[in-house]
C-alpha cells in the first residue's frame, strides 16, 4: 500500500509541475528565465527573441497603455499570446494570483509551496492601446476578445497583422491602418465596431473575413491590393459604397459576399479581370471602361446575369458616366422603342402579304375538261379559253388554270 501511495503522489506532483510549468512563474527563489523563457519586466510579461523581445502580456489595469519599445534592454519586435495556442490563454491583458501547491511524499505531506499564477483578467478595464514604433508583426490571436478595447493605436513600422488578432473586440471602434502595412490575416478585425477604414496604398493582401462583420459604410480599394480573398469585407451590412482604384487589375466582388446591399460600386478602367457574384444585392454598378472591354473583362455568364439583374449599370470612357434618366440614356431607350416598334411592323405587314398572295392564287376546275390552246409563232402556248401566253412547255394555264391540250 505505501509504494502505491507513494507512487500516486509521485505521479501527481509530476502532473501538477507540468501543469503549472507553461504560464507559472515560481516563487522568489526561481528564476523566470528558466520557465519556458517567459520574463516579467514591471506590468509587462515577455519572451526572448534573440536579442529582441515579444510582449505577450499586461499585469496592469489602466484605462490606457503604451507598450514600452524596450524591456530589459531588449527592442520590442512583436505583440504576441501570452503562450502557445493549446494552452487557450487568447488574452493580452493577465492578473497575477498566489495558491498554495502541498505535494504528497507516501504517508506524510511535503512542504508547502505557494506559486504566483499568470491568468486570464476576467473583466479589463483597459479600454486604448499605443504599440511602440519599433513592433513590425502582431502575432496571432494577440488581442483575440478583448472586449474592454476600443481604441489601438497601430504603429507606422507595422508590417503584418496574423489571424484574429483584434478578432471578438466588439467594441473596437478606431484602428487606423499604418502606411507601411503590408498583409491583414484572416479574421484580423472580424466583429469589431469599425466603422471608418482608410487601407494603405502599401496593403498587398487581405485574407479571407479580414474586415467580415463591421460597421464600415464606404470603403476605397487601392490600387496596391493584389489579393483579396473571398468574403474578406462579407456581412458588413452597412457597407454602401465600394470603389476600387485606377490602377487595380484584378476586381473580386466574391469578397463582399452575397448579403451586402450596396448603393454604388465603382470599378476602374485598368481592371482585367473581374469576379462577380451576388449581383442582385447591387444597385448601381459603374464601369469606366465601355461595355465591350467590361464584357471581355468577366465571364459570358456572369456579365449575362450581370445586365439581367442589375437595373442601373453604367459604361463609359471617363469619370463622367451617365445617370439614371439622363438625356443620353433617354435617347437610347427611343431609338430601342422605335426599332422594336418598326421591326415588328414589318414583320405585320409582310405576313398578310404573304397570306393574301396565297388566297388569290388561281387554282384547277376540273369539272370544265380540257382545253384546246393555240401555238403562236413566238414559241410559246396560248390558252383558248382566257387567251393567256403560257409558254412552250406548260401543261396549265397560268392565268385560269385549266389543262392545256396542244393539237
Amino acid at each position: 500500500m505505501k509504494l502505491g501511495k507513494i507512487i500516486s503522489a509521485l505521479w501527481g506532483l509530476v502532473f501538477a509541475v507540468l501543469w503549472v510549468s507553461p504560464v507559472f512563474s515560481i516563487g522568489d527563489n526561481q528564476d523566470e528565465s528558466q520557465i519556458g523563457k517567459l520574463h516579467r519586466s514591471g506590468d509587462w510579461l515577455y519572451r526572448e527573441r534573440g536579442s529582441c523581445a515579444s510582449v505577450c502580456g499586461y499585469l496592469g489595469n489602466e484605462k490606457h497603455i503604451t507598450v514600452p519599445s524596450e524591456v530589459d534592454g531588449k527592442k520590442v519586435l512583436e505583440i504576441s499570446l501570452m503562450d502557445d495556442l493549446d494552452y487557450g490563454y487568447y488574452s493580452f491583458f493577465m492578473e497575477e494570483v498566489k495558491f498554495s501547491l502541498v505535494p504528497g511524499t507516501g504517508d506524510s505531506e511535503g512542504e508547502k509551496q505557494e506559486l504566483w499564477a499568470y491568468i486570464k483578467r476576467e473583466n479589463p478595464q483597459t479600454e486604448g492601446v499605443t504599440l511602440p514604433d519599433t513592433v513590425k508583426k502582431i502575432k496571432a490571436y494577440a488581442f483575440y476578445d478583448c472586449i474592454s478595447l476600443k481604441r489601438a493605436e497601430l504603429p507606422q513600422g507595422l508590417e503584418i497583422i496574423e489571424e484574429s488578432a483584434f478578432e471578438g473586440c466588439e467594441n473596437l471602434e478606431r484602428a487606423e491602418l499604418p502606411t507601411g502595412l503590408r498583409r491583414v490575416g484572416r479574421c484580423c478585425f472580424k466583429g469589431t465596431a469599425i466603422s471608418s477604414l482608410t487601407l494603405p496604398e502599401s496593403l498587398s493582401y487581405i485574407e479571407e473575413e479580414a474586415f467580415s462583420c463591421c460597421d464600415i459604410s464606404s470603403l476605397v480599394i487601392p490600387a496596391g491590393v493584389r489579393y483579396m480573398e473571398n468574403n474578406a469585407f462579407s456581412d458588413c451590412l452597412r457597407l454602401k459604397a465600394v470603389s476600387f482604384s485606377e490602377g487595380t487589375e484584378r476586381v473580386n466582388l466574391l469578397a463582399f459576399g452575397s448579403r451586402s446591399s450596396f448603393e454604388e460600386i465603382h470599378i476602374p478602367k485598368s481592371a482585367k479581370r473581374i469576379y462577380l457574384t451576388g449581383y442582385e444585392y447591387f444597385t448601381k454598378i459603374y464601369f469606366a471602361a465601355d461595355r465591350e472591354k467590361t464584357e471581355r473583362a468577366m465571364s459570358i455568364s456572369d456579365f449575362h446575369h450581370l445586365v439581367s439583374n442589375v437595373k442601373n449599370l453604367y459604361f463609359g470612357e471617363g469619370e463622367e458616366l451617365p445617370a439614371e434618366g439622363s438625356p443620353a440614356n433617354t435617347l437610347k431607350t427611343v431609338f430601342m422603342i422605335t426599332g422594336t416598334v418598326f421591326s415588328v411592323s414589318f414583320s405585320a405587314v409582310l405576313c398578310l402579304y404573304i397570306m393574301e398572295r396565297v388566297k388569290n392564287r388561281p387554282k384547277r376546275d376540273l369539272s370544265r375538261g380540257n382545253v384546246l390552246a393555240a401555238f403562236n409563232g413566238a414559241g410559246g402556248t396560248v390558252c383558248k379559253k382566257c387567251g393567256a401566253e403560257c409558254g412552250e412547255n406548260g401543261k396549265y394555264c397560268c392565268s385560269c388554270g385549266h389543262k392545256i391540250k396542244r393539237g
